[in-house]
């Protein structure tokens, strides 16, 4: 049994997450848990015997990050909790007082799509073949920048037009991690054959099957973001110099998460079934959901306005066959009619 008298905040704490912490975490997210860590280990009250801490301690910790930042003091809360429901289990303490602590509230930034006019040039600017392929991997295929970072010429599928998407990109350790964000992540998305056509162009002019590299080697923080300066420079220069200002997020201020997140949009907006949405995205759980609000969707109306009528059935499964449930199966359709309408997909002929 432990003795509470040999554990400080400090040392509980950083006991804690060495045992159960970390359990299942990869490298993004680990560097993410311990800077919520360092704000209680080197908070002043660290040092007190950790069956003498007070909910109001704990209290002062969260004001404090707080004022830093507001999302990040959601996060310390929830590590503060798990960090004494431990305790409690190790009989350290007998009552968890980080759950009488109070977050202060906050309004969140709502995030935004793209406008048509942003998409529009998104899509049909004069980019080269690296920045050409990004952009419609993340616009029109939703994929996460870890994601589309990891792909060789390997992972497309090109008879079928479907891209396979099984691992993610480190790009603080520039390594490729041979499994994506979460076991959702694995999936396969369809893809246009234009999309595929440069994803080829660009392997030979890298000489490499990797599709993301500078000067032959793999992308650093700073390439990425030279990149994608580049992609936003352009976009507003096609713009005529006139940044789009919408829910108070200009397009200078577009992150590569924004194309995602217009891509969830778009399908949202046309119809597409809500397991193959989820599945398409790559999310664990239905709760993305949250993202849509009543000014996404109104935003999402300007590009997404037509209706045609669905592929059919055999037509669907020649041109995609994806390994999903059959109860999803009609929302692939719709997903189809979407990639239609957007321009981004046409049958071969």
């Amino acid at each position: 049994m432990l003795d509470a008298n040999n554990y400080t905040l400090l040392s509980w704490s950083e006991k804690w997450f060495k045992i159960y912490g970390t359990k299942g975490l990869k490298s993004t997210s680990l560097r993410s848990k311990e800077s919520d860590l360092k704000h209680i280990t080197s908070s002043g009250i660290a040092n007190i015997p950790i069956d003498k801490i007070r909910t109001r301690h704990l209290q002062q910790i969260i004001n404090d990050v707080f004022d830093k930042s507001p999302s990040k003091a959601q996060k310390v809360y929830s590590m503060l909790v798990n960090i004494f429901d431990g305790a409690i289990k190790n009989n350290l303490v007998i009552k968890n007082v980080a759950k009488d602590v109070e977050v202060p509230k906050y309004s969140v930034k709502e995030k935004r799509t793209l406008s048509s006019k942003e998409q529009n040039v998104f899509r049909n600017a004069d980019f080269d073949l690296q920045k050409r392929v990004f952009i419609s991997l993340a616009l029109d295929c939703g994929l996460r920048k870890g994601e589309i970072l990891a792909l060789s010429l390997n992972d497309f599928d090109i008879k079928n037009e479907i891209v396979d998407i099984h691992k993610t990109y480190d790009i603080t350790k520039r390594i490729i991690l041979p499994t994506p964000k979460s076991e959702s992540g694995n999936r396969k998305v369809p893809v246009s054959k234009k999309t595929i056509e440069y994803a080829q162009k660009l392997a030979v002019e890298n000489d490499s099957i990797q599709l993301f590299l500078h000067n032959g080697k793999p992308f650093s923080g700073g390439d990425f973001n030279k990149m994608w300066n580049s992609i936003i420079n352009k976009v507003i220069e096609n713009l005529g110099g006139r940044e789009v200002n919408a829910g108070g997020i200009k397009t200078g201020d577009i992150t590569p998460h924004f194309l995602r997140h217009t891509y969830a949009t778009n399908l949202f907006y046309a119809g597409v079934d809500i397991k193959a949405a989820q599945y398409l995205l790559g999310h664990a759980s239905i709760e993305f959901l949250n993202i849509y609000n009543s000014n996404t969707i109104i935003s999402a109306k300007a590009t997404v306005h037509k209706t045609i009528p669905p592929l059919i059935l055999p037509f669907f499964k020649a041109h995609c066959i994806i390994r999903v449930k059959i109860k999803i199966v009609k929302g692939f359709i719709k997903y189809f009619n979407y990639l239609l309408i957007t321009k981004t997909w046409s049958p071969i002929s």
